[in-house]
């Protein structure tokens, strides 16, 4: 017994120097480290925010909270902007509206393009063709071709000339998944699933026409795990250890577009679908870079807007009193044929009721968790007062934006959709709502992905009522969030029974999208 205490105390000794060890020489390394990288900032920069633990402090905040521990660092210290330092680096937190403003103004000195360009290279692990051709004349020289220039004005130009097009393709596949839901009869559901496949299916058919790949349960599944797995692709390292299931997603969503484009499959699609792919081969890309392209396309047109249209069923769905208030505003645009068998929801002009819109904008204000960020090129002053440096980075974190109490008054934790009306009592600077961004970097298709989701809303309202299997309806809570979103999924399954509406059982449905 004396023998095996003796072991027993030699390992708890072992054990305790190392420990000592740990408690002593790291903190010392760390701390010698932090004089070697310590930060010697220009007095005209932000303040300075230390961290807790030297040089990695801020980082494993960030890692720990992700998005929330820019919240806890404005609650903490209430200042429009500030310097994090990392690593012997720093990052710029921008916090308040009025700042933000005269960042979107800035746009050359502090660059969206830069990042965005790196983030596409890696997310679409591109041909060093395709990177050159995206990083040559990015700045939008008009003397000169620019790859990013040029394809961002397709788009525009897509979205303005086939947006009816895209909005009656859209809304037919939406009116025909909750066709289908009513064909099942009184059936539970994952709601998070439902929605997911329905908006999906409705924005990728409007993009890609009758021939859309993503009707293949396989490429939609293969994007949806690209989507989900995506993250550390954007290290521009690695990419098949460090994330082998967004690789494989991938590569099924990139063969299909390869078979797509390669056919004369994409004729039939939008003009956005059609103008892209002349922009594309306009520069000599390959098929295998173009359907790349398309699969980012596809990621930008559903990272966001899918979790939205769940959270914007989720907040109707369990508050009864907005419910009410919902149904009353869709039942008021919907017009009843002759014989009182069909109902036609006026989708056009709903699409444009400032409270219904509000639903969508409040659904991404609760659950943004993304940052606009910007790369510093050349040494900046914000509102003639705060250095930011050349080399650096900046982030316009949404979430704690998005519940500054200052901003938003006194209901800023309530969901309130009524607070982006016109004559709401608490007015809101331009800048303070980023769910679709801001300035020169405004999503381009925030009116589409509006109104689709509003279609399903709309529609679901109209018909059926959400039971929750619990009995009552439970917070599904934010998941981590995305790195390549701003709207994070719910980290809990939804599942609820869907119940025909006994006032309108057995009747048809239809779309108008026209405002007529």
């Amino acid at each position: 017994m004396e023998s095996t205490f003796t072991e027993s105390g030699l390992s708890r000794l072992g054990l305790t120097w190392t420990y000592t060890l740990f408690l002593f020489l790291v903190p010392a390394s760390i701390y010698g480290l932090d004089r070697l990288f310590s930060l010697t900032p220009d007095a005209r920069e932000p303040p300075l925010v230390k961290p807790t633990i030297p040089i990695i402090g801020h980082l494993i905040g960030i890692i720990r909270h992700q998005s929330q521990y820019y919240t806890k660092i404005w609650n903490k210290y209430q200042l429009p902007i500030t310097t994090l330092p990392i690593l012997g680096g720093r990052l710029y937190i921008v916090n308040t509206p009025d700042l933000i403003a005269t960042v979107q103004k800035q746009h050359k000195a502090l660059s969206f393009h830069i990042l965005s360009i790196t983030s596409t290279i890696n997310l679409g692990i591109m041909s060093d063709q395709a990177s050159e051709a995206l990083w040559a004349n990015s700045g939008g020289d008009e003397n000169e071709n620019s790859l990013l220039r040029d394809g961002m004005a397709t788009i525009h130009a897509g979205l303005k000339t086939g947006a009816a097009k895209m909005n009656l393709v859209a809304a037919e596949t939406v009116l025909k998944s909750l066709d289908e839901l009513d064909e099942r009869g009184e059936v539970e559901i994952d709601l998070w699933k439902w929605a997911e496949n329905c908006i999906s299916l409705g924005a990728t058919n409007a993009l890609y026409g009758p021939e859309n790949p993503h009707k293949d349960p396989a490429v939609a599944k293969g994007m949806m795990h690209y989507i989900t797995n995506a993250n550390p692709l954007l290290l521009g390292f690695l990419p098949r250890i460090l994330s082998p299931k967004a690789c494989n997603g991938l590569d099924v969503v990139v063969q299909a577009f390869k078979q797509y484009y390669g056919s004369d499959d994409y004729t039939k699609g939008s003009d956005l679908t059609q103008g892209r792919q002349r922009i594309l081969t306009s520069y000599n890309l390959s098929l295998e870079d173009l359907a790349r392209f398309e699969t980012l396309m596809g990621l930008a047109g559903l990272v966001n807007s899918v979790p939205t249209s769940l959270w914007a069923l989720y907040h109707v769905f369990s508050d009864p009193a907005l419910l009410a208030r919902v149904r009353t505003i869709v039942e008021a645009q919907t017009v009843s044929s002759d014989s009182g068998r069909k109902k036609t929801i006026n989708l056009g002009r709903l699409a444009e009721d400032p409270y219904l819109r509000g639903v969508i904008y409040e659904a991404l204000r609760f659950h943004s968790h993304g940052a606009g960020a910007r790369a510093v090129v050349e040494d900046t002053l914000i509102n003639d007062k705060f250095l930011v440096k050349k080399g650096t980075n900046l982030l316009m974190p949404y979430h704690s934006l998005h519940f500054h109490s200052e901003t938003w008054g006194p209901t800023v934790d309530d969901f309130d959709p009524g607070r982006f009306m016109p004559d709401a009592k608490h007015k809101l600077s331009s800048t303070a709502f980023r769910g679709f961004g801001g300035g020169t970097n405004m999503c381009p298709a925030k009116n589409f992905a509006t109104m689709e989701i509003l279609g399903m809303v709309t529609m679901m309202v109209s018909r059926f009522d959400l039971v929750p299997r619990e009995g009552r309806w439970v917070d599904p809570r934010d998941a981590s969030p995305n790195m390549i979103g701003v709207i994070t999924s719910p980290k809990d399954s939804v599942m609820v029974k869907v119940v025909r509406r006994k006032e309108v059982e057995d009747l048809e449905w239809c779309f108008a999208v026209a405002k007529e």
